[in-house]
């Protein structure tokens, strides 16, 4: 992901152009980062529910759709005053935030979720051809025609993966030998876990650092 930032960030900003060949291969390339990274969040917000009472469960979904909207707000308001052509209305944070806060409901139908995201995934084929003006429809892939995001990830179909990660790690928590070979394998994978709990501010603090580095060396 900071590789696809840092060559978007480049072409887009900064205007290194050149550096706009094989197109094709990049979106790809971001297509597989943002599934993955998607997906990963549906199995570590399964980590993270794991045992926990109902209620307990929604105060920390609050607290942590509230951070998340925090940080989603201020990528917004800085893109739309100083990149105003780059501007993110409805972003992976964004995303983040709502996935969040409306995961708890889905919670109640574990591995069935892989199946029941198929059906979000397909009501984009339903929203194709239809557009409003009220902007609270955004988050649900209804858009009007002069809508622009730099970055976009609605609901429709992106939830999808989410509940993918989460009925997958709920299959694979049912499974023995998986489980006996993570153990095994646990010391190896520690760093991993150390990056995951901090992949938030990896995230957030990753794209102005590019912006200052290209700055002061281009």
């Amino acid at each position: 992901m900071i590789l696809f930032h840092a060559h978007y960030m480049l072409i887009h900003i900064f205007g290194y152009t050149s550096l706009d060949t094989y197109r094709l291969s990049w979106y790809i390339f971001w297509r597989i980062v943002a599934i993955t990274f998607i997906i990963i969040a549906g199995v570590s917000y399964r980590l993270q529910v794991a045992h926990k009472p109902r209620s307990t469960l929604i105060k920390t979904s609050i607290k942590r759709a509230l951070l998340l909207s925090g940080i989603a707000f201020l990528i917004s308001i800085v893109t739309f005053v100083w990149f105003h052509e780059q501007r993110i209305v409805f972003g992976i944070i964004h995303f983040f935030a709502l996935s969040t806060l409306i995961a708890p409901f889905f919670l109640r139908f574990w591995s069935w979720n892989i199946a029941l995201g198929m059906g979000i995934f397909f009501l984009q084929t339903l929203l194709e051809n239809i557009s409003a003006t009220n902007i609270l429809l955004i988050p649900f892939w209804i858009i009007h025609g002069d809508f622009y995001s730099a970055d976009y990830y609605p609901l429709i179909p992106w939830f999808w993966y989410f509940l993918i990660g989460y009925g997958i790690m709920n299959l694979l928590e049912g499974n023995v030998t998986f489980l006996a070979w993570l153990q095994k394998k646990w010391k190896w994978m520690a760093w991993v876990a150390w990056i995951g709990k901090r992949s938030l501010w990896a995230y957030v603090i990753h794209v102005p650092l590019l912006y200052i580095i290209f700055t002061l060396f281009l």
